[in-house]
């Protein structure tokens, strides 16, 4: 069987943001790479590898990062609801400790209350039907599976990146054609306006 080694992989992918191990393990999730058999330091090659990092990574974006509409909007969703969730638990258990009138608790409720209010906002807002199952493909600026250990717990600000980068995604999704019909006109604009509500939410200290 071919077969690759680690130094080979750098060599034909490795990209400034992407180091060797980000690249070995989009090899791994697109079938091309198996593991090193125990003490070798080659991989075994099951079909013909991509010609460049570019392909490489076009191919990875386009079966990992694309999704319908819906489906995008309601990750997004459910992440930010699930950071407003943590962060009340943190201000509820300061608040519970003799810390409710610290700074940091009134951040940590001030993130709740925003980050509350902007996902019932968006749970409000439904995408219109024509749009629905249009296909996107959302780049997140941090990729958790191609991370391991302890990378694999981002922060806070960080998941809220990928939250966000995903409503980008569907604001830019509907053609110029498509921005005449009113209904989409006006969700768009209200995905915007969450959206920029969104941008400004600053989480606290170690826990951004």
């Amino acid at each position: 069987m071919k077969t690759i080694s680690g130094i080979g992989i750098g060599k034909k992918y490795e990209v400034e943001g992407k180091p060797l191990q980000k690249a070995r393990k989009a090899l791994y999730r697109l079938g091309y790479l198996g593991k090193p058999e125990k003490g070798k330091r080659t991989y075994p090659v099951f079909k013909e590898l991509p010609e460049s990092q570019a392909e490489l990574w076009a191919e990875y974006r386009k079966q990992f990062y694309t999704n319908d509409l819906r489906s995008t909007i309601e990750d997004a969703h459910s992440e930010i609801e699930e950071l407003a969730c943590e962060m009340e638990e943190w201000s509820s258990n300061l608040e519970d400790g003799g810390l409710g009138d610290t700074y940091v608790a009134e951040q940590a409720l001030d993130c709740s209350e925003m980050l509350q209010d902007q996902a019932s906002m968006l749970g409000d807002l439904t995408v219109p039907d024509s749009l629905a199952d249009l296909n996107v493909m959302t780049v997140i600026p941090y990729d958790v599976s191609l991370l391991s250990g302890r990378s694999r717990n981002i922060g806070r600000g960080k998941r809220l990146a990928n939250a966000l980068a995903a409503l980008e995604t569907a604001i830019a999704a509907p053609t110029s054609e498509m921005l005449e019909n009113q209904e989409i006109g006006e969700w768009v604009g209200g995905l915007q306006e969450i959206l920029d509500e969104l941008g400004n939410i600053d989480f606290p200290g170690a826990y951004g």
